[in-house]
């Protein structure tokens, strides 16, 4: 079926109809990605870690530093 053919039908949906198809979807790439992160070897400790990090950046609420500044220190610390 066609990219095309998909939009015309999603558009005859209605508001409502079309909201639960968004959530379906992102609630199907988020099991696929969780699927991944298991095949890659995370555990869902470190899921849970990683989404608390990414929850605490989003919230201003965790000190960051740049890349240069984290070049720079590891050339004066390593010599790299």
């Amino acid at each position: 079926m066609s990219m095309e053919i998909i939009i015309s039908e999603v558009l005859k949906l209605t508001p409502l109809q079309r909201i639960q198809l968004i959530q379906l979807i992102a609630e199907s790439i988020a099991a696929e990605e969780k699927s991944k992160n298991s095949e890659n070897g995370i555990t869902s400790e470190q899921e849970n870690e990683l989404d608390r990090r990414i929850q605490l950046y989003k919230e201003g609420k965790m000190k960051t530093t740049s890349a240069s500044t984290v070049n720079e220190k590891m050339i004066k610390k390593y010599g790299l």
